[in-house]
């Protein structure tokens, strides 16, 4: 795995006495360099998190000591889902980290359920339009991908879909959450190719024959309580080999 995917921290060195300062962070995808840089940090610190997402659904939601809670209506409420929009669109070609979780508690009240949105846009191909009610079948109707990860009271998997259409692009039945548990995701998308990883294990390598464009990102929950930190969203874009001769590139590897 570490030869398809290895970040890089890139430091610019100086020849001849003259130097270009820059530091940037490269992701070697199938033996290709892209620059990944960080456009988004969301720390959910305070209050004002809200400036920055829109909320669709039902869900008690607070920042409380770096985390966004989130605990979704429970039965007999008809209404038993969150989405939480990003309210700035992102490129095609990104990679997004957390750390998210579930509450430690049991039973039909946590599906222990943390699932994703990519790329969403209206069926026109418009920017995504907000205001939906979150229910599910609604964001089937309009071109995103939507990577699962459940469990709780459930059999539990992880499956990649891609809509209108849901449409399977993977599946892992044997992956699920379990409350009380952290995990750090990373999901990479970029040239067609969607990577998954849990806590540093790749459940999920896939291609979409059609790749939507850029578009709206989401955190997406469903009958739980679970919670989400230290979000970091970083565009990627190809990086141009360096035929100057004026600067040499040192490089010190890092596993993700």
């Amino acid at each position: 795995m570490t030869a398809l995917f290895r970040l890089w921290q890139l430091i610019v060195l100086a020849l001849s006495g003259s130097c270009c300062v820059l530091a940037a962070q490269v992701i070697e995808i199938d033996g290709r360099a892209w620059r990944a840089t960080e456009i988004a940090r969301e720390k959910f610190a305070d209050a004002t998190w809200r400036e920055r997402w829109v909320v669709e659904g039902n869900a008690a939601l607070e920042a409380r000591n770096g985390r966004l809670h989130a605990v979704t209506g429970q039965p007999p409420a008809s209404n038993q889902s969150a989405t939480l929009w990003w309210r700035e669109p992102l490129p095609a070609n990104v990679l997004v980290e957390m750390t998210a979780g579930a509450a430690p508690v049991g039973g039909e009240a946590n599906a222990a359920n943390l699932n994703l949105f990519f790329h969403a846009r209206e069926l026109d191909g418009a920017p995504y339009h907000f205001g939906r009610s979150g229910d599910y079948p609604e964001y089937h109707r309009i071109p995103n991908y939507i990577i699962t990860l459940t469990g709780g009271f459930q059999p539990g998997w992880s499956r990649v879909r891609r809509n209108p259409g849901f449409a399977m692009l993977a599946e892992e039945p044997s992956t699920r959450s379990e409350p009380g548990q952290t995990y750090r995701i990373r999901t990479l998308i970029a040239g067609g190719r969607i990577r998954y990883w849990l806590d540093n294990r790749l459940v999920h390598d896939t291609r979409d024959p059609e790749p939507l464009p850029g578009g709206h990102f989401a955190l997406r929950t469903w009958r739980s309580q679970v919670w989400w930190s230290d979000i970091r969203i970083s565009s990627l874009s190809p990086e141009p080999a360096d035929a100057s001769g004026k600067c040499a590139v040192a490089s010190r590897r890092k596993k993700m």
